[in-house]
This record gives structure tokens, sequence and C-alpha cells, in this order.
């Protein structure tokens, strides 16, 4: 009898056990900083957070998502208004999930779609633990669930993450060293203080090369890696946070807040708010 060739495959990102998955909002929820040995992510359905992880501030905003790595001490640092969000955490030995983790990552409208049968299985097939005499924490399958339903949690959650790894820079490269890690994570917390220091400026990219002592390729490496954003455009994010807050806590009018912020005029300042919060700044005044 003929034998046939046979190729083992390799599981590039694989889960294996499911520890929690949930909704929640975040505005309801007193939630201080943790952490554990396996892999979690919360995807911000809509709205604004801000995360710590080991002491690193990273923000958030509706349709990201962000993975902490096990062991991280990681919580929220701040939530504006509602955060409804949806709470995946598991096991997984896969190297590849390292480079994407402490990244803020936005999610294409197929991930969205696959992380939603996630979240709606999960919820068919999953509980609470609720044992009162032991330590147990974390959710267990509810009586009766489906094994073919289980599985398809765990292949859906696997599509979500390869898909995600895939379509990020990192899928053709190398891990990097953790001191190369922790030297980017140091350089990004330097450049963030930076620009906060300079919100009242029109800084342009090569203003922050120059004072950050930063090459304009190393600049956008970092910042993408560390912020999923471009030093522009985080400029631009930081900058319509720091409106959001005088609005909310001090009685300045918008032209004395676009001044401020370093803005040309006023009329630039409310559109490119309306284009970042999904509303002028004075729905945003009525809003709080």
């Amino acid at each position: 009898m003929a034998e046939y060739a046979k190729t083992y495959l390799t599981d590039i990102v694989s889960v294996r056990t499911i520890r929690t998955i949930f909704h929640t909002d975040l505005s309801k929820r007193l939630l201080i900083p943790e952490a554990h040995n396996f892999w979690e992510f919360i995807y911000l359905e809509k709205g604004y957070i801000r995360v710590m992880i080991n002491d690193n501030e990273y923000p958030l905003e509706g349709g990201q998502l962000i993975l902490y790595p096990p062991l991280a001490v990681h919580g929220e640092a701040f939530v504006d208004g509602d955060a409804p969000v949806s709470v995946v955490s598991f096991d997984s030995e896969s190297e590849v999930l390292l480079p994407m983790s402490k990244k803020v990552i936005t999610l294409s409208s197929k991930q969205c779609r696959t992380l939603s049968q996630v979240m709606d299985l999960g919820e068919k097939c999953f509980k609470f633990a609720r044992y009162s005499n032991t330590n147990i924490r974390g959710m267990v399958p509810r009586e009766g669930a489906d094994p073919i339903e289980m599985q398809n949690i765990k292949n859906l959650l696997e599509l979500l993450l390869l898909d995600i790894y895939v379509n990020s820079d990192n899928s053709a490269a190398r891990l990097r060293g953790s001191n190369n890690e922790n030297q980017d994570s140091d350089i990004f917390i330097f450049v963030t203080k930076y620009l906060k220091n300079n919100l009242n400026k029109s800084l342009v990219i090569d203003d922050i090369c120059r004072d950050c002592g930063l090459s304009p390729s190393k600049l956008k490496r970092i910042c993408s890696r560390e912020c999923g954003m471009s030093p522009m455009a985080y400029f631009t994010f930081l900058k319509i946070n720091a409106a959001k807050q005088m609005i909310r806590d001090t009685s300045l009018n918008f032209t004395q807040i676009s001044q401020a912020l370093g803005f040309s005029t006023v009329h630039y300042f409310s559109k490119l708010f309306k284009e970042k919060v999904g509303m002028s700044p004075s729905e945003y005044a009525k809003s709080i």
C-alpha cells in the first residue's frame, strides 16, 4: 500500500484554557491594579480610558484593544464617562503574543465581528464561579454547555489573535530582547512628558526629534509600538484630552482653551475636537 506524505502543522497561536470572558462597564466598577500568570485583553467598545501597565500609561479609545502579558501589573488609571468593555483572559504559550502585548490595537471590522462571536458564545457557555468555601475565581462552564460551542470559542479566539498578529508590524520580525523593549518604553515615557510640557506649541515632528534626540524613523517606530499612533497623531490625542479636561475643570472659554493648546484658530480647534471626540466642544460641555 502506498504511503502518503503528511505535514505536521504548527500552532502559531494556541489558546489552552479560558479564564474569564465577559462584558462590563469600567465606569461602574471599582478596580485596583492586579497581576496574574495568564494573558488578558480588554476591548473598549466606546468612550475613552487610560490603562496602566507596570507604571506606564496607555490611552484607549472606542474600537481599540490592549493585551496584558502574564505577571504584568495592570489596571485602569482613568475612565471618561461610560466605558463598556469586553474582557477575555486565557492561557497560552505562544511567543508571538509577546510583541503584540502592551500595544494599543485598533480592530478592523472583521476582527470586531470575530470578537463579537467570541463574546456571544462566551456569555452562553460560561458563568462566574460562585464557590464561597474556596479561593476559586474566574469563570466556569455553565451546566450543559455545548462542547462544540466551547471549541468554537477556542478556534475563534485563536483566529482573532492570529489575524491581529498577521496584520501587525511584528509578523515578519523576530522577538526583540526585553532590554530593547524596556528602552523603548522609557523613551516613550520621556517623549510623552515632553509633549505634555509643550501642549501650548504647534510642534512638528522635526521639533520632537531634535529636542528628544531621536531620528524620525525611531520616533515613529516607538510611538507605533507603544500607543499604536504616529507621533503627530499622539500629540493631537494629548491636546484633545487636555482640552476635555479644561472644559471639565476650568472656566476658560473655547477661544482661551484653543490658544492655551497652541491651535491656530478656535474654528480649527472646534473642528478637530468634533472629529476626534464625536461632538463639538459646546456639546461636550453640555454633556458633562
